[in-house]
């Protein structure tokens, strides 16, 4: 979808008297000019997941996960946007999962044909479409985004386990340096090794570390290892500010501080809880309709508390004060998911931190929820539907 932004300001209102000048009111509107449908649309898996915008060329660039391929899409006319080439990215892993673009510069990242094997960072040209280079990356790159002077690109490796959860690999940041261009690039990998033993210690400041591998014997029996922070932290997204990039840990609820230039991670600061029943903190607890008069939406408090688990990030930096805006998408992990599950198990089967409050084997404070004692049918029941009885 191609929107026009038109900044709307009403004037500044100066009063006869000795009275402050009011603030300028400001608005956005969003007009819809045309939409793009992505090469091998209507196939299983296919669509555009994630763009970005070469200035110089004017050009799209989007990636299609399902397909592999990355769509170049001319922006010279925003009313009729071209497909210019669809780029074929089979021969350099088994998925594109992100991109990014700083003055002609693209910078694709691709997962490995096996998605726990290392993936690489592939550079093209934004007018020829010439491949420039291919650098290693870590398992599973996904976001990717240049430092603002183009100096460095930073790749933040996923590392997911393996569907069945046999193989669960370390996340980590890959700091790409460009100074000396493409061909010269070298990669530094900014892992959390350091981590590893500290668990204990940052489940009690508020990370949440419990992956747990799933590994079969030659018996047939499972044993359950934990994961240890290097392989639990995924990191989802990075926004950089100054020296420093800062890495959403979206199933640890947390954001890991990056210094770009020695690609090191300095820390991992958790995000706690925000609590639902505090003033300003209400939300609609159920994806089912109260009454046909109320209709779906039901903006409430609950004494309950909600993770974070932030997916996209950004930062506004006002003075001196660092800001971080976040996309609080609240994903935990399910293993198998519905898009590859494992023979034999279900969605969930194989690992879920997940529990919805209406289940039968989930029980609420009494005391906190006096009525819990009634049947769920009844609605003033807190595990009814219409109620908590839906969430997570």
């Amino acid at each position: 979808m191609i929107l026009r932004l038109s900044m709307l300001s009403a004037a500044i209102a100066l009063s006869c008297s000795t009275a402050a000048a009011r603030q300028p009111d400001f608005s956005i509107q969003l007009n819809s000019l045309a939409s793009y449908t992505g090469s091998g649309a209507g196939a299983a898996g296919t669509g555009i997941e994630i763009v970005a915008y070469d200035r110089g060329s004017r050009r799209v660039f989007a990636i299609n996960a399902g397909k592999n391929t990355l769509d170049v899409v001319d922006l010279a006319d925003p009313v009729n946007p071209l497909r210019v080439a669809v780029v074929d990215f089979a021969t350099y892993g088994g998925g594109v999962n992100g991109v990014a673009v700083h003055d002609g510069l693209v910078a694709v990242a691709s997962e490995g044909t096996t998605k726990t094997d290392a993936g690489s960072v592939v550079f093209l040209d934004a007018v020829t479409l010439e491949v420039l280079g291919q650098v290693r990356a870590g398992a599973l790159p996904d976001m990717v985004t240049f430092t603002p002077d183009g100096e460095y690109l930073l790749v933040a490796n996923e590392g997911e386990p393996s569907e069945d959860y046999a193989v669960d690999p370390e996340g980590s940041v890959t700091v790409i340096d460009l100074r000396a261009g493409v061909v010269a690039a070298t990669a530094r990998t900014a892992d959390f090794s350091a981590y590893v033993g500290q668990e204990s210690a940052l489940r009690a400041q508020g990370v949440r570390i419990f992956g747990s591998q799933r590994i079969v014997q030659p018996d047939g029996s499972v044993v359950r290892v934990p994961s240890n922070a290097a392989q639990d932290f995924e990191p989802e997204y990075v926004a950089v500010q100054g020296p420093r990039a800062y890495v959403t840990l979206q199933e640890n609820n947390a954001v890991a501080v990056l210094n770009v230039g020695q690609a090191r991670i300095e820390s991992v600061l958790p995000l706690g809880f925000k609590d639902h029943s505090q003033v300003g903190n209400k939300f609609d607890a159920s994806d089912r309709e109260i009454s046909s008069s109320q209709g779906r939406v039901n903006i409430a408090s609950w004494p309950v508390f909600g993770m974070f688990q932030p997916d996209a990030i950004a930062t506004l930096k006002v003075r001196d004060e660092v800001f971080l805006l976040t996309a609080n998408e609240g994903d935990a992990r399910v293993y198998p998911t519905a898009a590859g599950l494992v023979p034999g198990f279900g969605e969930g089967g194989i690992f879920n931190e997940e529990v919805r409050v209406g289940s039968g084997g989930f029980a609420l404070d009494t005391t906190l929820f006096p009525g819990a004692l009634l049947p769920t049918s009844d609605p003033a029941n807190p595990k009814n539907a219409a109620n908590l009885g839906r969430l997570n």
